[in-house]
């Protein structure tokens, strides 16, 4: 053999390494992340896609919702996902955020006398009643079922807190950080390519498969149903345990009902929401969360709608989930 043979061996053999531990190092950056405190996430790629409905589906939402405080833009706009990103496949649950709270001792809203928006089942109105809290909102729940009655400090306080204990268990690098999701992070991953009304169509009837919300499943206490309820049954008049219906394409679970979801940013109008150095502002009057709920029917939980509320708002509909990124 002689020394261009070599020469030309020696090239293939450096490429064949070169890109061997090109994969490894990509496989070992796109994995997912180890679970911590029983977070399991899903890595959203970068991407582009069109946030918001369309001018038909925007019409259809408005006129099966009718609530003030939840609104959506009546045109699509294009947003553009510049980093990967790492999202819970759950919502937090009652376990989850009990670990933080006998961790640091933290006191949400309502542990202070700012009680939760729960249903008055005597007077038949929503209002502020004492008593109620993430450790005891007005129905049962278990360890698995998602925490609800929180604000968005609340939410956020817990995010902070994982972040710090996964970087003590060296579980995620200086740099990184649990968070909410901006609500962008969160459309985009509900979404997962699609463009319909719900992450799995545009039936809401099919809603029984894949989330839980207002259906004809009898009160425990023998309280008279909504007026307006899906004819189906999933056997939860309230919560129910995270992961129990369909997940959308990306796998995420719960990603509609169950309960609304905090996001990160401040509440502006499309398209000013995708201005990202906005995301952190804590001064702004109006938070925004998504998803709808236990308690919601028809167009209250298309994926495009966006409630608005106030940083310490809080009621047995509202929870979040967490995303790991890399920090801003």
């Amino acid at each position: 053999m002689n020394s261009d043979s070599r020469r030309a061996i020696g090239v293939i053999i450096g490429l064949a390494i070169f890109a061997a531990l090109s994969v490894i190092f990509i496989a070992s950056h796109e994995k997912a992340v180890p679970v911590f405190n029983g977070h399991e996430m899903v890595r959203i790629k970068a991407g582009e896609f069109m946030m918001g409905p369309t001018e038909s589906a925007s019409a259809w939402i408005k006129e099966n919702t009718g609530q003030q405080d939840w609104t959506l833009s009546s045109k699509a706009f294009p947003v553009t996902i510049s980093n990967a990103f790492y999202i819970a496949k759950h919502e937090t649950t009652v376990a989850q955020y009990r670990a933080f709270v006998e961790d640091t001792d933290f006191k949400t809203l309502a542990d202070r006398g700012y009680f939760p928006v729960t249903w008055d089942r005597k007077n038949k109105i929503w209002t502020r009643q004492p008593g109620y809290s993430w450790a005891n909102p007005d129905f049962d729940q278990e360890e698995d079922y998602p925490v609800v009655c929180l604000s968005w400090g609340d939410s956020n306080s817990y995010c902070e807190w994982l972040t710090l204990k996964a970087r003590e268990a060296g579980i995620i690098e200086d740099g990184w950080v649990y968070r909410l999701p901006t609500e962008q992070e969160w459309e985009y991953a509900a979404r997962a390519g699609g463009t319909t009304i719900y992450t799995w169509g545009d039936d809401p009837n099919e809603a029984q498969f894949y989330a839980n919300v207002l259906d004809a499943t009898p009160k425990p206490d023998g309280e008279e149903l909504a007026s307006v309820h899906f004819d189906s049954e999933d056997g939860f008049a309230y919560t129910s345990p995270v992961g129990n219906f369909k997940p959308n394409p990306n796998g995420l679970y719960d990603i509609q009902g169950n309960a609304w979801e905090w996001c990160i940013n401040d509440y502006f109008d499309y398209p000013g929401c995708n201005t990202s150095n906005k995301f952190l502002s804590r001064e702004y009057k109006y938070k925004v969360l998504k998803g709808g709920s236990w308690d919601n029917y028809m167009g209250s939980f298309a994926v495009t709608l966006r409630r608005v509320g106030k940083p310490w708002f809080a009621s047995d509909t509202t929870s979040f989930r967490v995303v790991l990124t890399k920090e801003e």
